[in-house]
Parts: structure tokens; sequence; C-alpha cells
């Protein structure tokens, strides 16, 4: 069932956090890093912390994955939304 919609068929399975944010630094150069520019504003061990908990495993892994109608799929690709956790990261 699709998380937002409660739809059935068709579903789309989208990544909670993208591949791309795996890095530690932008496959572009002149795209400043989303952890470093984090460090910025947090501590080190903080911003550490974050990182290793959405990334244990990697991104290919089923607690990064949730089902969403295709065009709720393609909102969150864009940017469009987002969600909230009611887990706390210290």
């Amino acid at each position: 069932m699709c998380v937002l919609t409660r739809a059935g068929e068709p579903i789309d399975v989208a990544h909670i956090y993208p591949f791309a944010m795996r890095f530690e630094y932008p496959l572009n150069p002149s795209v400043p890093s989303f952890w470093n520019t984090l460090r910025q504003f947090w501590s080190e061990e903080r911003v550490d912390a974050w990182y290793n908990a959405i990334f244990p495993r990697g991104t290919e892994a089923c607690h990064n994955l949730m089902c969403l109608a295709p065009s709720a799929h393609k909102y969150w690709g864009d940017a469009l939304f987002a969600l909230k956790t009611n887990r706390t990261f210290r």
C-alpha cells in the first residue's frame, strides 16, 4: 500500500535517502558537500552520528525504501515535499 495515498497498484519503490547522499564529496566539485555544509552548523561528531544512522549499510537496504504512488515518487525525487519522523538522532 502506498504511504501517502493508501492507494493500491501501481506503486513505485522510492529511496528515502538517495544514493548520491552517500558520498562525502559531491560528484560535481562546484557543488558544496551536503555533509560538510552541515558541519558548519553542528559538530563533526553530531554530523557523523547522523551519517552513520542514515547509512549503516548503504542506501540499497529495506530500511531506506518506501512505497509511493508514481506521481508522489516524482514529487519526492524533485524535493517538492518532506516527511517527518518521530525518531530522534543525537
